[in-house]
């Protein structure tokens, strides 16, 4: 559930899940200034609004059942405004000090942002996807780590230098380059900048850990499901297929494997009716399952 301003910006103030329940305020308040969206396949059980009211005008559990229901709504727009006031970001000046100088690029798919021994540039991804990876001598890929919107990149090199892996946009993409220099002086005398790299940092090495977990007891045919599923997922339209924009080497070198095991695994897959192959790429047919491969123990 959200709300979308004038101008087009948007601002989720809510998630609905299972056993949840919509609407409720529309009782007594009338029409909410708020859109809602399906982010997943779902199903939904709508009833008549008269015959609620009526229900809550003379039952007593109905009446007692929507108090709680709005009272949830509620407590969830207190965290909602708590989180928006309250969040790790830096102070204003700071912020400003920040941006000025920032530049915003649109990057092609496919394209590389940074390569090893590059001067860093602390960069936050605005849209789309990026992957850092390392490359062996021999030319190997492996991928460790996905950049989404929100995500920040270049923070190691704050303090560590140059960082010897190669990133690269998977799709098109928009970020917004910061001045290395400058964000090194705040941190220096800005305590709230300096935390926000902190948190930056420790959700690196909490995703390296993962990845380094993953190397260590996923099998190929896991990691192969894992990142169709993120590919797929980045690319797909409103009531569209999943499908990743993907070659079989490509996508042996996102894993960290060969093309000959990765081509083994997908056969097993389309077998079972879960992917389909065709040149334009690997067509998600069965979500659900496919999220099961990446997952099973």
């Amino acid at each position: 559930m959200y709300y979308e301003s004038s101008e087009g910006r948007q601002v989720t103030i809510r998630y609905a899940r299972p056993g949840d329940v919509l609407g409720i305020v529309g009782v007594a308040g009338g029409p909410g200034p708020v859109h809602t969206q399906a982010l997943t396949d779902s199903t939904r059980l709508v009833m008549d609004m008269d015959t609620l009211r009526a229900l809550a005008r003379r039952d007593p559990d109905v009446a007692w059942g929507m108090v709680e229901e709005l009272s949830r709504t509620v407590f969830s727009l207190w965290n909602q405004l708590a989180d928006t006031a309250f969040a790790s970001v830096p102070q204003r000046v700071a912020l400003e000090e920040l941006l000025d100088g920032a530049t915003m690029e649109d990057v092609e798919a496919g394209a590389l942002t940074y390569r090893p021994a590059a001067d860093p540039r602390p960069t936050l991804v605005v849209a789309g996807l990026f992957r850092v990876y390392y490359e062996s001598s021999e030319g190997r890929q492996v991928t460790i780590r996905y950049a989404r919107p929100g995500d920040v990149l270049g923070i190691v090199g704050a303090a560590g230098g140059p960082a010897p892996v190669h990133t690269q946009a998977l799709t098109d993409s928009t970020r917004l380059v910061m001045d290395m220099d400058t964000l090194r002086s705040l941190a220096q005398r800005d305590p709230d900048v300096a935390w926000g790299m902190v948190e930056e940092l420790s959700r690196t090495v909490f995703s390296l850990w993962n990845q380094l977990a993953d190397t260590a007891f996923a099998s190929v045919a896991q990691r192969v499901a894992r990142h169709l599923l993120e590919l797929a997922a980045t690319r797909q339209g409103s009531g569209g297929l999943l499908v990743a924009h993907v070659s079989q080497q490509e996508l042996a070198d996102l894993v960290g494997s060969v093309r000959e095991v990765v081509s083994r695994a997908l056969r097993d897959l389309r077998a079972e009716g879960i992917v389909g192959v065709t040149r334009s790429g690997i067509t998600v047919l069965d979500p659900s399952r496919l999220a099961e491969k990446a997952w099973s123990s």
